[in-house]
């Protein structure tokens, strides 16, 4: 497909409505923002003018994405035993899933949350259901992902005894209802551990090997998953409790390995936070896409596995 350049500025109007201000009505009945696949760049017109028709010459410019508001919420308490009650697991048989409670719902009907991604029915989810902001109101229309419902949390498992011969695999979908699977190696002596990806569903959890016969429960941690992926500190504004974090402890990059497997981290990277979640400090969360980075693998991780 060729390049067509049009001699600007290009304006774009719509979304009044009823008469406005000017008591002028607008036509257009399905206003939203402009969408761009892959963002937006500033020219150096320097080195113009440029046709009105394709383009087949190197035409310079910037990739000018900025920071995109990504996350924007409250996650609830974190807690050791919301996804499984403390009892003792036996090898090869799932936990028994928690049923709600603070941060915990429980999907009753199947839920799409983005075309072809459907979550089932009987999920846990953590910190509510990925929701979206219609601003062009036909037919579904433009809809923003809200940044204030996509939390998404890694898993911590407590042993009472000691399991460290043992597994667990995390069945589960992400904030956009992809499937995601983890397996890690269990703790002991009450010392949790922690997945390396973050979910927003979980729909099983199998424990395999040789266990303690003791308690184990499973519950929500406070490091979290980017809705973006992110590979270097500097591409991501977090702020904590209405604090920028200015150090990178807690961040962890994006995994690029792909195929990505049960054992691998998180496809978008993952920060943990400075102190524990109460219900009332705000993640809020920013980043800016690169230019190298303009895939779909690189902008929204590798795909699930």
């Amino acid at each position: 497909m060729g390049i067509t350049a049009y001699k600007g500025p290009i304006l774009a109007t719509g979304g009044f409505g009823a008469p406005y201000f000017t008591g002028i009505s607008e036509s257009n009945d399905t206003p939203g923002p402009s969408c761009f696949s892959h963002g937006v760049g500033l020219l150096d017109w320097r080195w113009g003018p440029y046709g009105s028709g394709d383009v087949t010459n190197v035409i310079p410019n910037w990739f000018a994405t900025s920071w995109i508001n990504v996350l924007d919420q409250a996650p609830s308490l974190h807690a050791t035993n919301n996804i499984v009650a403390a009892a003792v697991p036996v090898a090869g048989t799932p936990l028994v899933l928690a049923g709600a409670s603070t941060g915990i719902t429980v999907l009753a009907t199947a839920l799409t949350v983005t075309p072809g991604n459907v979550v089932p029915a009987g999920c846990l989810v953590i910190d509510g259901n990925p929701a979206f902001i219609q601003l062009a109101q036909q037919a579904g229309g433009l809809s923003q992902y809200d940044a204030r419902t996509m939390i998404s949390r890694c898993l911590i498992f407590t042993s009472a005894g000691t399991d460290t011969g043992a597994t667990a695999s995390v069945v589960g979908y992400d904030v956009y209802g992809a499937p995601m699977h983890q397996t890690i190696t269990l703790g002991s002596s009450g010392v949790p551990v922690t997945t390396l990806k973050a979910f927003k569903f979980i729909q099983s959890i199998t424990p395999a090997g040789t266990l303690s016969g003791s308690n184990l429960s499973v519950g929500t941690s406070d490091t979290y998953g980017f809705p973006l992926a992110v590979f270097e500190f500097p591409f991501v504004q977090i702020y904590w409790n209405n604090a920028l974090i200015s150090s990178n402890t807690g961040f962890t990059a994006a995994v690029t390995t792909s195929p990505s497997t049960a054992v691998l981290g998180d496809v978008r990277g993952t920060y943990l936070t400075t102190s524990a979640s109460d219900g009332t400090k705000k993640l809020q969360v920013f980043i800016m896409p690169q230019a190298w980075n303009d895939t779909a693998t690189t902008l929204w991780g590798v795909q699930q596995f």
